[in-house]
């Protein structure tokens, strides 16, 4: 090789590294494109205009729920608006205690940045993966960074709208959790699904009792007081509902049936059946309607945080008849003083013993109940919720209710039981006086490379005009606090963005009675306990 070949080589290796090192640049530049002039704690005190700067042009990883194409056109129109208003880019994949899994084995594996996941939305039960204070096995892979007290939640302008309750369940349940570190995103509460071709929740703005059915003739609508036994019915009927909810005279519901049948040659259209409002109710409830009301076993991993709710709304509402004796069960007195009781006791309770103890009544008024339950579907060890639910009537094919037909199930996120597309039947839920909720929320993973751009997400997700659309689009609840008004609004946002656009209250407590649900967080820290000694009871 001469002296020119050897510098044409020379060259061209020189050009090759510049090439190599502009390109190495790109893919650092690409890797770090945020928060490389923002450092934690500037994302907790600069303005908020130097974070929606930092954000621009980012491109995140969110974990969410996308199961049903609801949700998916809500996780569309994030998307769209989120790259239209901001240039930030948004893909997501699983849901919250998968992805906080993968975050976990990222940190196992010395990925203390530049993780899968920039913001994860889910219940409380994805923190265990990221949180612990246990001896021996101390971790925190979130982003709680905090300055005076105040973390990222603190830091977005919506958080204003969050109820002042917004972090009562994950810091009744996360040891360690400090405050402004988690976001409330929508809950779940304690619902009941019904076939409102079948049943009544009410009838001109007044609520049918659980012992009341609305009959109708060719003529005229009316209402029967109805028990399991009783007199036969004879075409005889209350022309109100208060009139047959006083009535002395209590009919047959299997005579009733059995009438309108006769006389019409189906149940359907004619007659529809009445709804319970609390739990001592629906007892009544089940053994009128035998075999008719349902609810997943513990057991089956598909349905358990249902369960473990229903469970707790029962502990809530109930106490034991005898408080000294410890035995039965009854509706307590005092619903405020009830709620206290309970959370002090759980905060102690550790053992089997200790829980039976103080919460036997749970299973009283459960082996009370499950005397009149449809076991052959609500002990199903496999089956979905929505699976269970669809065995309701009218779904099945079925147009009187028999042994393989439920009245009414449990869910506790309507929206996975109100898509009219995943039901040859309609879906309709409603909550009862009382109501237990899970509290739902997003965390920023310690180790997301686009801090700044999941903030503005969080924050867009609190604007009352996103939250009236996720309500609206999927059926989930919204969980800011309505009461308060929104920046250059004159009336409150129930007023401004739900009124209007929401018809259907028995799909949620309606937002006047949002006061009486009951944030559910220490119960679910024992679910293992309620679940243990629940079925060395049942032999199952």
């Amino acid at each position: 090789m001469d002296g020119t070949q050897k510098k044409i080589v020379a060259v061209v290796a020189a050009l090759l590294i510049v090439i190599v090192a502009i390109a190495g640049v790109f893919v650092l530049t690409k890797e770090s494109s945020s928060n490389d002039e923002l450092n934690d704690e500037d994302l907790i005190t600069s303005d908020w205009q130097a974070i929606l700067n930092d954000a621009k042009g980012q491109s995140i990883e969110i974990a969410f729920y996308e199961a049903d194409t609801q949700t998916k056109q809500f996780l569309a129109y994030m998307k769209d608006e989120m790259k239209s208003k901001y240039d930030i880019s948004v893909s997501w994949s699983e849901y919250g205690p998968v992805a906080t899994g993968i975050v976990k084995n990222e940190f196992k594996n010395g990925v203390t940045t530049g993780g899968k996941y920039d913001l994860i939305w889910g219940d409380t039960t994805m923190f265990a993966n990221v949180i612990s204070t246990v001896s021996g096995a101390e971790y925190d892979y979130i982003f709680d960074k905090t300055v005076d007290g105040k973390g990222w939640v603190n830091a977005l302008p919506n958080s204003k709208y969050l109820s002042d309750h917004a972090e009562d369940m994950v810091s009744s349940i996360v040891s360690g959790y400090k405050s402004g570190s988690a976001a409330e995103f929508s809950n779940g509460e304690t619902m009941y699904i019904y076939n409102p071709d079948y049943s009544v929740y009410q009838y001109n703005n007044e609520k049918v009792p659980y012992n009341v059915v609305m009959v109708k003739d060719e003529d005229n609508t009316g209402f029967v007081k109805v028990g399991y036994t009783g007199s036969l019915y004879n075409n005889q009927y209350e022309s109100t509902i208060s009139a047959a909810s006083s009535s002395s005279t209590v009919y047959s519901i299997l005579s009733v049936r059995q009438y309108m049948t006769s006389n019409f040659g189906t149940v359907q259209g004619h007659v529809f059946f009445g709804l319970p409002d609390n739990f001592s109710d629906l007892y009544q409830w089940a053994q009128i309607y035998r075999g008719q009301f349902t609810y997943p076993d513990a057991t089956n991993s598909s349905a358990t945080f249902h369960t473990n709710l229903i469970l707790s709304a029962i502990m809530y509402e109930l106490q034991y008849e005898n408080q000294t004796a410890k035995t039965g069960w009854a509706v307590a007195e005092d619903k405020d003083l009830n709620i206290e009781r309970v959370d002090k006791a759980l905060a102690s309770i550790s053992s089997k013993e200790e829980f039976t103890a103080e919460f036997g009544y749970l299973y009283n008024y459960l082996a009370d109940l499950d005397k009149y339950t449809n076991k052959s579907i609500g002990y199903n060890k496999t089956g979905t919720v929505s699976e269970i639910n669809g065995k309701m009537i009218g779904c099945n094919s079925e147009k009187d209710y028999g042994s393989g037909t439920v009245l009414i199930g449990l869910t506790t996120v309507a929206s996975v039981d109100m898509r009219t597309d995943a039901y040859a039947c309609s879906i309709a839920a409603y909550a009862f006086d009382s109501c237990c909720s899970s509290q739902y929320y997003l965390l920023i993973p310690d180790n997301s490379s686009h801090k700044s751009a999941a903030m503005v997400l969080a924050n867009w997700m609190l604007e009352p005009s996103v939250q009236a659309e996720f309500y609206l689009l999927t059926g989930n609840s919204f969980n800011i606090d309505t009461s308060k008004t929104a920046d250059g609004d004159s009336a409150d946002i129930w007023t401004t963005y739900f009124a209007d656009g929401v018809s259907d209250w028995t799909r949620y407590v309606p937002i006047d009675r949002h006061n009486e649900v009951t944030i559910v967080g220490q119960p679910l820290g024992k679910a293992s306990l309620m679940d243990t000694i629940w079925h060395e009871r049942i032999g199952n």
